[in-house]
C-alpha cells in the first residue's frame, strides 16, 4: 500500500497511523537502468481500482533498488512494507509496518529535506518528530510578502475556429 498525509495533521500532532491508503505503487525492471513504476489508485474499499499513473526513469530505478535495500535491512524482517507520502516536505519512506504500530520504522527513500537522511532507518518516534517539526516550519513560513493580484490577468488569445 502507499499512504499519504498532509501537513496540518502532522502540524496538529496526529499519528503516522493516521495516514490515509491512496493504493498501490508496482515496480518493474527491464535491465539496470529502465524501470517501470504502475501507480493504482483506490481511497475506499468499494471503490474500484484503477491505474492512475505510469512513470519511467532513474527515479523509479532509484526506488526500485531502494526497496531491495530495505527488505535486506534487520528492521524490515516479519515487518510489511508500504509507502508514506508527505508531498508538502517533499518526502517518501518505506513504512516497515509491525502488528504494534509503535515498533513501526520509517526509511526515507526520497526527500528534499536536509534533516532527513535518505535510507536510515528511524524508529516510529524520531520519524513522527522529525516530520512533525517540518511540517510546523513550512506551515509557518511567511508568505513573503506577495500580495494579491487586485486584477485579473490578461487572456491568452483563443486559436481560430476550424
Amino acid at each position: 500500500w502507499i499512504y499519504t498525509i498532509g501537513l496540518e495533521p502532522l502540524k496538529a500532532g496526529k499519528s503516522l497511523d493516521t495516514a490515509t491508503p491512496i493504493g498501490w505503487r508496482f515496480l518493474s525492471e527491464a535491465h539496470s537502468s529502465h524501470a517501470l513504476s504502475a501507480m493504482v489508485g483506490q481511497c475506499n474499499k468499494t471503490e474500484v481500482p484503477k491505474l492512475t499513473g505510469l512513470s519511467r526513469g532513474p527515479r523509479v530505478a532509484l526506488a526500485l533498488h531502494a526497496a531491495r535495500q530495505v527488505k535486506n535491512l534487520a528492521v524490515a524482517k516479519g515487518r510489511e512494507l508500504a509507502v508514506l507520502t508527505i508531498p508538502g516536505i517533499l518526502t517518501e519512506a518505506f513504512w516497515l509496518k509491525s502488528k504494534n504500530s509503535k515498533d513501526d520504522w520509517y526509511v526515507p527513500f526520497l526527500t528534499a529535506s536536509k534533516e532527513l537522511h535518505n535510507f536510515a532507518p528511524y524508529s516510529r518516534a524520531d520519524f513522527q518528530k522529525a516530520v512533525q517539526k517540518l511540517a510546523r516550519e513550512r506551515l509557518d513560513l511567511p508568505d513573503a510578502g506577495l500580495e494579491p493580484l487586485k486584477t485579473r490577468p490578461p487572456e491568452l488569445p483563443r486559436p481560430p475556429a476550424a
